[in-house]
């Protein structure tokens, strides 16, 4: 989403919760009720390895034993870094840059537990205080 205040982030996570929640409370049936109890949730996350000074480089360590993501890595969206923590496992690819010259876009995919994902969306709305 282009042009989202920051501080609906949260609050549209905790929406899609709210919406599933209810999705489970009023399924019909025993199919309807299996589509949408999620045990793990995909996430698809643009990100950025800065290039900065060669000592930066070196010091880069994992922010998380799961992501196994240099230091100097940085989200296009910041509510990826919190929703991907945790994830039971990840991994990176990069695409073929859009214009030639330009570096390659990296993209981080995590798997994560809906239940971790449930704690990583509260956490998330604590950075806005809500």
């Amino acid at each position: 989403m282009l042009n989202l205040p920051p501080q609906l982030v949260p609050q549209m996570h905790q929406s899609l919760l709210s919406d599933i929640a209810w999705a489970q409370e009023n399924a019909e049936n025993g199919a309807e009720e299996a589509d949408v109890n999620f045990e793990s949730l995909i996430v698809v996350a643009p990100c950025s390895v800065v290039n900065s000074k060669k000592e930066d480089q070196e010091d880069s360590k994992p922010l998380d034993s799961a992501l196994k993501l240099p230091a100097n890595t940085l989200f296009d969206r910041f509510d990826d870094e919190y929703l991907c923590e945790g994830a039971r496992f990840s991994f990176t690819f990069e695409t073929a840059p859009s214009t030639p010259g330009a570096p390659p876009k990296l993209f981080l995919v995590s798997v994560i537990d809906f239940k971790q994902y449930e704690k990583n969306v509260g956490r998330l709305g604590g950075v806005f205080g809500s």
